[in-house]
């Protein structure tokens, strides 16, 4: 049974070459989507081979990077459809509030706002 087609369609995944990025990478590959997993990880190159998906190495809490990233995957599979922001580091901490400043501060708020930036 076919849950969902994502024929045709492109995403990029942070986080995507472990735990639930991995996971979701995986079904979006299975769905029929060309997918791009970012991982600050160098390993992460044979992980998505093993899944049939692409790979760009990039740490999404550098600010600098993230812009790299979105160069590179233009370059690489074009405009995205599906951004999927899944990368962190795993600590815990005291929980914020919705303060710019406070959300600067998570992994993946760089990303956000580069991926706007550029959409």
């Amino acid at each position: 049974m076919t849950y969902f087609n994502l024929q045709g369609k492109t995403a990029l995944i942070t986080g995507g070459t472990s735990g639930i990025g991995l996971a979701v990478a995986e079904r979006f590959v299975k769905a029929g989507a060309q997918v791009l997993v970012v991982s600050r990880r160098s390993h992460g190159a044979e992980i998505a081979e093993s899944i049939d998906a692409a790979f760009i190495q990039a740490d999404v809490s550098a600010e600098d990077a993230v812009k790299t990233l979105f160069i590179q995957a233009k370059a690489q599979i074009g405009l995205f459809d599906i951004l999927v922001l899944n990368a962190g580091d795993g600590t815990l901490g005291e929980p914020i509030s919705d303060t710019a400043t406070e959300l600067s501060s998570i992994s993946t708020a760089p990303c956000l706002a580069s991926s706007t930036a550029r959409l």
